[in-house]
């Protein structure tokens, strides 16, 4: 979380002084591979992949299922992040919104966000 937080700042002092502003992706992007470059540095790849593997044999062994496989969340690979995204609609009030929820390969909350809009939007819209 601290490295997304210093990018994003390092972003905003750089479209300031610089007038030069870098896309969302391009940030996470930034943050996640100075994680893994500090992580590396670290250690802690080896570890998190030790401890993932730990509790991947210890969840297939204890696994239960409430639904079928395919509405059932899904992590990412070790190292990724992965960002659900949904998208929501009130004809009645003419207004859409939309939200998103990131999570690292462990099902840990990192970060999340929603927005609203006024209009009928379709999904297209306001996924983007």
């Amino acid at each position: 979380m601290a490295l997304l937080l210093w990018t994003i700042w390092q972003n905003r002092n750089n479209m300031v002084w610089n007038n030069n502003k870098q896309q969302a992706r391009q940030i996470g992007t930034q943050a996640a591979q100075a994680w893994n470059e500090w992580a590396m540095i670290h250690g802690l790849m080896e570890e998190q992949q030790q401890l993932l593997s730990t509790q991947q044999q210890t969840a297939t062994t204890t696994q239960h299922h409430d639904g079928p496989a395919e509405y059932q969340w899904q992590p990412p690979q070790p190292r990724y992040l992965k960002c659900n995204v949904d998208a929501n609609f009130y004809s009645t009030a003419g207004k859409a919104g939309g939200g998103w929820c990131l999570r690292d390969h462990r099902g840990r909350f990192i970060l999340a966000g929603t927005t609203s809009f006024n209009g009928r939007l379709t999904i297209l819209e306001v996924k983007q």
